[in-house]
């Protein structure tokens, strides 16, 4: 096995050394690479090292996560009840290739949900109700209509509820949730940013205690977007991407506005 990496590698390395020699732009550069090569090879110049999210340089792949952008913010104008998207993984770090699946969360609006239905059984969730699975329903067939579940190797995409209230509530009772985090990985859809800036919000009015839940929060992002991707070395770099206090974190996610895509 490390022999055949090897190889793999000295190939990548040629061919990567004669596209500089005749000045071609090798776009897909990483096609048939191993996972972990991959990521070393796209941090080996830096770029890493001071960006949070780096996009590939392959154009049928960036295009792809247009293409995903562009099918959310359509079901969107169907469905108010879709707040937005987050994305994780490869697709956000620059190291893709042609197999690699999209990894994200799709949120929708509870408070939306449950008011669009008309009889309320206490013992069904929302997750179970007839109006979220058949939104649910019809993401997955955008998804596929749009040709992506056929392009990507796979697709890793979950669809959460999530309400303002939870949001308010979570955070005053200083509890830590890995859902709630995840509404801070890079975004799709300009959604997201009001729940952002409600997250940060109730935060700031609690003080000291909002601060130590903004450092809980943070530390919980930066784990779950580096640990067992990165040496430790690069880790820790890229600790400073993220914001410390809640005045940084409304600076770093909140002072460009709403934005179709975070990069």
């Amino acid at each position: 096995m490390k022999m055949r990496q090897t190889i793999k590698l000295a190939r990548f390395l040629d061919k990567k050394a004669r596209a500089e020699k005749t000045g071609e732009k090798d776009q897909n550069r990483f096609e048939g690479l191993e996972h972990h090569l991959r990521r070393e090879l796209v941090a080996d110049p830096g770029e890493l090292d001071f960006r949070r999210f780096l996009l590939s340089s392959d154009p049928k792949l960036r295009e792809k996560i247009k293409t995903l952008r562009n099918t959310v913010e359509g079901l969107r104008t169907k469905y108010p009840e879709i707040i937005g998207m987050t994305l994780f993984g490869s697709h956000t770090k620059g190291y893709p290739d042609s197999q690699s699946d999209i990894d994200g969360y799709i949120y929708l609006d509870e408070e939306k949900i449950e008011s669009s239905r008309h009889t309320k059984n206490p013992d069904e969730s929302v997750v179970d109700s007839p109006r979220f699975l058949h939104i649910k329903e019809d993401i997955d067939w955008g998804i596929s209509y749009a040709g992506l579940d056929k392009e990507f190797y796979g697709m890793g995409i979950d669809t959460f509820p999530i309400s303002r209230n939870e949001i308010v509530k979570s955070y005053q009772r200083e509890h830590f949730n890995t859902r709630l985090m995840r509404l801070f990985h890079l975004a799709i859809g300009t959604g997201i940013y009001e729940y952002r800036e409600l997250t940060i919000s109730t935060l700031e009015h609690m003080g000291d205690k909002g601060e130590e839940v903004w450092r809980e929060l943070m530390d919980g992002l930066f784990l779950a977007e580096n640990y067992n991707t990165f040496d430790p070395a690069l880790r820790e770099k890229r600790k400073n991407l993220y914001p410390k206090t809640l005045a940084e974190g409304r600076k770093y996610f909140l002072s460009h506005g709403p934005k179709n895509i975070d990069v």
